[in-house]
Parts: structure tokens; C-alpha cells; sequence
């Protein structure tokens, strides 16, 4: 079966959630995962949310949509599952494009941080895990 072209995974010990895009980045594929999480044992406040958008191949633009996905959100925040930041990593043009879409649809919301990083290393800085890697993160998934 292939993988879903978003996936996520709870890291309780890093206090991170780790959010992976491949692909063909859908808005549909979004509004599921985000609603799995949202009810997932695992999922708190608090958490930093790292969204991985370095294997997107493509974007679905359909701005009405992503504003819906994000009032969504904002929903679940407000009900107590509010990250204390998002960290979209994006290196390269197409997921960079992603990301800025992404930022854009936060303007305005009372919601957490949200970063957009290119650099890997800078990234897991960030975060407050410079010891982490890309690959540790992606050999969670299996």
C-alpha cells in the first residue's frame, strides 16, 4: 500500500510533532491527518508542530480551501491542542511556495508561531533540537 502523501507522527520525548508532506500536497489529504490528530491520545498543547514540506512535487492552490483548513485549526486550538510553534521546512522552490501559501492563510489568527525555515540545521535549531536530524525524524515514520 502506498504511503499517504501526508502522514504525521507524535513525539512525546521531543515534545514534537513530526508532520510529513510527499508528493502531491492535496488539501483533502490535509483535513484528514489534521483530523486524526486531533484525536490522538498523544497530541497536547504545547507541542511544537515540524512540517516537512522538502519532498512536495506539487500544490494544490485553492486558497478558500487552505482558509477553511486553517479556521479548522484554529477550532482545535482553541479547544486546547494550540502548538507553541509550527515550523515549516521548505527548501526548494515548491515547497517554499507551499510555505509562504501556508504563512499567508495565518495572517490575522490569534494562533501560534509559525516559522518558515530552508535550512535544515537552522530548523532543528529552532526548534530546540540541534542534535536532530532529518533522517531520525523520517526513520520514525516506518
Amino acid at each position: 500500500m502506498p504511503s499517504m502523501p501526508v502522514d504525521y507522527r507524535v513525539l512525546p520525548e521531543y515534545n514534537l510533532v513530526y508532520v510529513r508532506y510527499s508528493g502531491r500536497a492535496a488539501l483533502d489529504e490535509s483535513f484528514a491527518v489534521f483530523g486524526k490528530f486531533a484525536r490522538d491520545p498523544l497530541a497536547t498543547p504545547g507541542q511544537k508542530h515540524f512540517v516537512d514540506l522538502s519532498k512536495v512535487t506539487e500544490i494544490e492552490e485553492d486558497f478558500p480551501k487552505l482558509i477553511a483548513l486553517q479556521a479548522r485549526k484554529v477550532g482545535e486550538f482553541m479547544r486546547g491542542l494550540a502548538p507553541s510553534m509550527l515550523l515549516y521546512f521548505a527548501p526548494g522552490p515548491v515547497p517554499y511556495a507551499m510555505a509562504r501559501m501556508v504563512l499567508r492563510s495565518w495572517e490575522g489568527l490569534d494562533g501560534p508561531t509559525v516559522l518558515v525555515q530552508q535550512d535544515e540545521m537552522m530548523a532543528f535549531s529552532l526548534l530546540g533540537l540541534p542534535e536532530m536530524t532529518l533522517s531520525d525524524l523520517a526513520g520514525r515514520m516506518a
